[in-house]
């Protein structure tokens, strides 16, 4: 299996810990620059993303994780790495907006962070539950620590970088939770695997 890398910098100077900063506990938890935030999720869906990305006398178009068929297809399950508790709660509370209907009618949404979530492997149950049968559902799980050292899920596919960090271990740590192999052996008698997961992706916004 091979890892990709594709890498989008939002800005040439993006301080990634200020621009996903939140404020607030659970339900209540807000991001500090929403509208900037919400102009985020939306280019990621391709909305907007002209001025950003395209020259006026060209239509190609830029591969973007929810945009791009081949990319979207492939992302059922990902892993969302940002600053803090309170960001994971604000993310979620901002995906679960009717402005976001693409991303809480097509995918289940968890906030592994904080307390509440467990501690080590403990984080983990719960998500496996509502990945259910993870070839029918699919996940968005946000996280700013918990389940990036460790433990082995293996239908994600990609991981979103939405934060600084200055340890180049825990970003690999954390890059590499998408590179578990994903397979399930054949109903056949003959003794052999079916690769579900040939790539994985890394999307590094710093």
């Amino acid at each position: 299996m091979k890892i990709i890398f594709k890498i989008k910098q939002l800005t040439k100077y993006v301080d990634l810990n200020e621009f996903f900063k939140a404020e607030g506990n659970g339900d209540q938890a807000h991001f500090k620059h929403e509208n900037y935030v919400q102009k985020w999720l939306d280019l990621i869906r391709g909305h907007g993303f002209r001025d950003i990305y395209l020259n006026s006398n060209t239509t190609d178009k830029p591969v973007l994780p929810y945009f791009d068929a081949r990319l979207r297809n492939n992302l059922t399950h990902t892993l969302w790495f940002l600053p803090s508790v309170a960001s994971c709660h604000a993310m979620k509370n901002l995906l679960e907006s009717r402005i976001n209907s693409f991303y809480n009618e097509t995918y289940k949404l968890l906030v592994c962070a904080g307390n509440d979530a467990g501690i080590g492997t403990r984080a983990l149950p719960p998500l496996r539950k509502l990945m259910s049968d993870p070839l029918k559902t699919k996940t968005i799980t946000f996280t700013c620590g918990k389940l990036c050292t460790g433990v082995t899920v293996k239908p994600w596919s990609g991981v979103f970088m939405l934060r600084n960090t200055s340890s180049p271990e825990k970003y690999f740590q954390t890059a590499f939770r998408i590179q578990s192999p994903w397979t399930i052996g054949s109903e056949s008698h003959v003794k052999e695997e079916i690769i579900l997961k040939k790539d994985c992706y890394l999307f590094d916004f710093a």
